[in-house]
């Protein structure tokens, strides 16, 4: 019995310490570049903390949850259109009319290693973002 209670806490306590050291392991930059007429095209920028580097092994995504003024063509992107070169993707969109600056709502899943990757780190970024163009 004190076996399997200290295997539960041992490995209850492992769980949360990767967990925690995981958190704030990436951030993100959004920027806006206008298009012509009502076009806009997004790049969501994946940046590792210090010491750390991206990981283009794992399954990136990004899911817009809410795009203010803006439709997106593609609300979800997977791994296959993420760009492994500058850790992006590129999203175009369908600005209102008028506007020059949104609040986007976003979701983005990337992977994120320690420079020998002897650790590696899903990190979940949901976030907002306020955007001009």
């Amino acid at each position: 019995m004190k076996t399997q209670t200290l295997s539960s806490v041992i490995l209850a306590a492992t769980l949360f310490a990767s967990n925690a050291f995981a958190a704030g392991k990436a951030r993100v930059e959004v920027s806006a570049k206008k298009l012509d007429g009502d076009r806009a095209e997004f790049t969501f920028k994946t940046l590792a903390a210090d010491g750390l580097k991206i990981n283009s092994d794992g399954p990136w995504k990004l899911e817009i949850k809410d795009g203010g003024s803006v439709k997106f063509e593609k609300p979800q992107m997977k791994r296959t259109e993420w760009k492994e070169a500058d850790a992006t993707f590129v999203q175009p969109g369908k600005v209102k009319p008028k506007s020059n600056s949104t609040q986007i709502s976003y979701k983005l899943t990337a992977f994120i290693c320690t420079q020998d990757k002897a650790q590696c780190f899903r990190e979940v970024i949901d976030s907002k973002a306020d955007v001009k163009w």
